[in-house]
């Protein structure tokens, strides 16, 4: 599937729809963009949007210890395998890489995995040899959100009539033109996320419906309620 595509790795500045296309940076085109921006300031800034950042951390760990299955407890630690185990992984709501001015104490981390792996079982000589750490992002209902983006400012001009009747209609509602976004995994994203993108796939090639449920309009309706 990726044959013929070209993958750029680039800090976004800018993202402008300009006759029919987002421009990025003024250098990229685009006729659909999805934002999968995880619990970082997105380029489209919409007051109904805000995710919540838990910042965890896990570790890779040699030990003379053998685990047959995978413990999960105060924290998850994976069967033994050539020597090695995974532990993690932390919930930090109160760490996050943007907004603290401290980097994370990465020894204070792999200090908190060993004593909460300890609490479960005795691991003997252990060593770190790798660590992972990253912000995952969760929404507020602690469900994910997939879909289109509602603009905000056009919406309230338009449907202010129907804003704050019990069951809006977000078809009513004026969207991003072909702009998405998929977030909101929580700590889940390894299991969610294949499905999620599929759902997204779908939506953008073949018009599938998403759930009302899982559509960041939900979180423009509540927002747009309280005004």
């Amino acid at each position: 599937m990726s044959c013929g595509a070209t993958f750029v790795q680039e800090k976004t500045e800018t993202l402008v729809f300009d006759d029919e296309y987002w421009v990025i940076n003024e250098s990229y085109s685009a006729k659909n963009v999805v934002l999968a921006t995880g619990a970082y300031d997105m380029l489209i800034k919409e007051p109904y949007i805000k995710l919540r950042g838990v910042w965890g951390h896990r570790i890779d760990v040699t030990t003379t210890t053998q685990n047959c299955c995978s413990v999960h407890q105060h924290v998850s630690i994976s069967p033994s395998k050539n020597g090695k185990i995974a532990i993690g992984a932390t919930h930090n709501v109160h760490y996050h890489p943007e907004k603290n001015q401290e980097a994370y104490n990465a020894e204070q981390g792999r200090a908190e995995l060993l004593k909460k792996a300890s609490q479960t079982m005795q691991l003997e000589n252990v060593k770190v040899i790798k660590d992972y750490t990253g912000l995952r992002s969760g929404s507020f209902d602690y469900l994910p959100m997939i879909g289109s983006l509602v603009l905000s400012s056009e919406t309230l001009l338009t449907c202010k009539g129907s804003l704050h009747t019990k069951k809006p209609d977000y078809s009513e509602y004026v969207y991003y033109p072909n702009l998405f976004m998929i977030n909101g995994s929580g700590g889940y994203g390894f299991v969610l996320a294949p499905y999620l993108a599929k759902i997204l796939t779908e939506h953008i090639l073949h018009g599938k419906n998403i759930s009302e449920r899982i559509s960041p309009a939900r979180f423009f309706a509540r927002w747009a309620k309280k005004r």
